[in-house]
């Protein structure tokens, strides 16, 4: 009675009838605290029904809150902002001849071109990508309905895609050697090695970051034969592709035995050149980081890559505008108060930007 009343009161001060009704509905509501659990549960679907439909799922309501103060978002690069796909794109020799790459993602649709604009047709090249298919745990394959299936790491199955594209099909390559012994990548060697044996013949297949695997060769192949290394034009062919947003892996191999090698990068190696690879940034990216600024939350872009491929990505997004925004992993462990411990940033070789 007490709720008709009341409602009947505010319907006659000129509120709206769907105002008066819910308020004569949480009345009634508050009048009968077995009716309170209910109605909890049904403001609280509804709430839920609205954020689902903006792609928003809440457990936990402090997880909104923990949000609604977010100042910073600090976000991996790989597979968040971009899609995880590294497709190959160049290929410098160390003669300084260069490649283009076409065709995009896990697939093996594509062609190498020379700067002519003519297939590509080199030793060193030939070279280079059997060693990067040697020294590979990834899968990659064509199905019969013409969906390609991939499987591994990113940049080992960009591998096996430019193989395909480079008229070297993986599994030709691989059916040829017998493997004797590998150490698989990681965060924390950043390089690869595959010992294998070919035509009677010890040899070693070797791929991953330049400023590790740079030291330990002693010679880089070229068209006209080996030839005594030149690390500053080495460095100067990564310093270009990096500037362009590559993501570099450097090739070398040779003759070695895995029962002479005591840990670390093998010595001495034989240079066959640099490749540079992509991961497409996602499109919705551009408009999500438009929006936090907009709303004052700053970006911080986290990434394993080179310092100059990083600041491209980053460059790209709107995250950052200068070189000097970037701090390599060692240079954050050293700050006092670090927030991530020196060792595991010396491990990694991150490079995070700040925001200006």
């Amino acid at each position: 009675m007490a709720s008709a009343f009341l409602a009947a009161v505010v319907l006659m001060q000129g509120e709206p009838p769907r105002e008066v009704f819910f308020l004569a509905i949480a009345l009634a509501v508050s009048a009968i605290p077995e009716g309170l659990p209910v109605a909890l549960t049904v403001a609280l679907a509804i709430a839920t029904g609205r954020m689902a439909e903006r792609h928003v799922i809440v457990r936990q309501l402090s997880a909104v809150e923990s949000l609604g103060s977010c100042t910073v978002i600090a976000s991996d690069k790989t597979g968040t902002l971009t899609v995880n796909q590294q497709t190959a794109k160049a290929i410098i020799l160390p003669d300084g001849r260069e490649f283009g790459i076409s065709g995009e993602g896990y697939t093996g649709t594509g062609r190498i071109t020379g700067a002519d604009g003519e297939d590509a047709a080199s030793r060193t090249l030939h070279a280079l990508i059997k060693t990067g298919l040697i020294c590979n745990e990834g899968e990659l394959s064509e199905r019969e309905n013409g969906k390609w299936q991939f499987h591994g790491d990113a940049m080992d199955i960009a591998f096996l895609s430019l193989g395909y594209k480079a008229g070297i099909p993986p599994d030709d390559i691989r059916s040829k050697v017998t493997i004797l012994a590998e150490i698989p990548f990681s965060s924390e060697n950043r390089f690869a090695t595959t010992w294998y044996q070919e035509d009677g013949e010890r040899m070693i297949a070797v791929k991953g970051a330049l400023e590790v695997i740079l030291p330990g060769c002693r010679t880089m192949l070229t068209d006209e034969g080996s030839r005594e290394i030149e690390p500053a034009l080495i460095e100067d062919q990564m310093e270009h592709l990096t500037s362009r947003g590559y993501r570099v892996l450097t090739i070398a191999g040779g003759r070695s035995d895995p029962e002479k090698v005591k840990g670390g990068p093998p010595s001495p190696l034989e240079l066959y050149g640099l490749i540079g690879c992509i991961d497409p940034i996602r499109p919705e990216v551009y408009d999500a980081v438009r929006e936090c600024r907009e709303a004052g939350v700053d970006i911080v872009m986290i990434t394993g890559d080179h310092p100059k491929t990083a600041y491209a990505i980053a460059r790209e997004l709107g995250i950052a505008t200068s070189e000097n925004e970037v701090i390599r992993g060692d240079e954050l462990a050293a700050i006092p108060g670090s927030w991530k411990s020196p060792a595991s940033l010396k491990r990694s070789g991150e490079c995070i930007y700040l925001p200006g």
